[in-house]
């Protein structure tokens, strides 16, 4: 029983023994569980700084990448807002250099204008002065002789004078184109000049339409009682008007003028005016406004002429029509252009004269002569 007892005393001291050695791995497991968990928490800790820290980083980079940008922009705009500030200045520099240049070109424009003027009014005054002189020697303005040539031996064959004749075919001519192109219903017929030639004119006039009046002006009106009388031996009645009133009352407006600057401007016509215009032959010379001529259908017997010396001329440099506009008369006469197309049309025959025309009646009236025995024969 004792050794029972010791036995049983043995198994209790080795059941404490392993109870407490159960107890110490418990303790050592919880410590060592504690001290994972301690180090566990502490990595986390570890972490959420190094995270933290990174944030803070992050958020300082972004900050900075943030304010470069600024930065960025802010530069970008103060150079585009310079470049648009310089354009601007370099803008209103143009602008400025571009209205002292048109300054410039008005000046000289104005200049030249007055230089025309002048010059113009130089050539009134040398006209008028010759219209004097001529008046005082009992001379007209247009003084002209006509040679004529055999033409198999280039032997002069007459001497003809052209003044008659001239005012004969330039009559002739400004005739054929009323006759082509004014209104069938004209009545009234207007005359601008009354020199030499306008008696002529005048004379051819009526024999194209059934005219009931005859209305003129003259730069010099104390030449017009004369023109009355022709119109008067015509069965005429005539009146001294205004150009305002002129252009008003005519159907059919003549102007056989000599001047350097116009007098019938595009105010004064109404429409389905026929204009037969005589007096412009020469470079500079002009009778109406280059607008009354842009404004109407053209018509001349020779083109070339007509823009370089004839009353085209004028429209043609300032560029209001263009050469095609222009329609030859012989045209109209054969049949190939219509010539006036209506009641309201207003239509401008440019005489500007042709030297076949001159020969053409020089050789008429010589084989006349030579029929009637009135030619002078001469020893050459």
């Amino acid at each position: 029983s004792a050794r029972a007892a010791a036995h049983q005393q043995r198994l209790e001291q080795l059941k404490q023994e392993q109870q407490q050695q159960l107890e110490e791995a418990r303790l050592e497991a919880e410590t060592e569980q504690h001290q994972k968990t301690l180090e566990i928490e502490q990595q986390l800790h570890a972490l959420e700084a190094q995270a933290q820290l990174h944030a803070k980083q992050m958020q300082r980079e972004v900050e900075r990448l943030k304010q470069e940008k600024e930065l960025q922009l802010q530069k970008l705009e103060l150079t585009l807002l310079t470049q648009q500030h310089e354009h601007e200045r370099k803008s209103r520099e143009l602008e400025a250099e571009i209205a002292r240049q048109q300054q410039e070109h008005n000046a000289m424009l104005t200049q030249h204008q007055e230089s025309e003027r002048f010059r113009m009014e130089i050539r009134r005054q040398e006209l008028e002065h010759d219209r004097i002189s001529q008046e005082v020697r009992n001379l007209i303005n247009h003084q002209s002789t006509v040679f004529l040539f055999d033409p198999d031996t280039g032997k002069m064959a007459a001497m003809v004078g052209g003044n008659l004749l001239t005012a004969l075919r330039t009559a002739a001519a400004s005739s054929v184109s009323i006759k082509h192109l004014a209104r069938e219903d004209a009545r009234v017929l207007g005359m601008v000049g009354a020199g030499h030639q306008s008696h002529f004119q005048l004379r051819a006039a009526v024999k194209q339409r059934r005219f009931e009046k005859v209305v003129g002006w003259n730069y010099h009106p104390d030449m017009l009682p004369k023109l009355a009388e022709t119109a008067a031996e015509l069965g005429l009645p005539f009146e001294a008007v205004s150009l305002p009133e002129l252009g008003a009352q005519a159907d059919v407006i003549i102007t056989i003028t000599s001047a350097f600057s116009p007098s019938l401007t595009h105010e004064h016509v109404r429409p389905g005016t026929h204009l037969a215009c005589m007096g412009t032959d020469t470079k500079g010379k002009q009778e109406v406004d280059a607008a009354l001529v842009a404004g109407a259908t053209v018509f001349t017997d020779e083109i070339a002429q007509s823009i370089s010396i004839g009353e085209a001329q004028h429209a043609i440099a300032e560029g209001l029509i263009a050469e095609s506009a222009i329609n030859q008369i012989g045209a109209v006469i054969n049949g190939a252009h219509p010539g006036r197309t209506s009641a309201d049309e207003i239509t401008l025959f440019d005489g500007t004269g042709v030297g076949l025309q001159d020969l053409a009646v020089a050789q008429s009236v010589v084989d006349i002569a030579v029929r009637k025995g009135a030619a002078i024969q001469v020893d050459f």
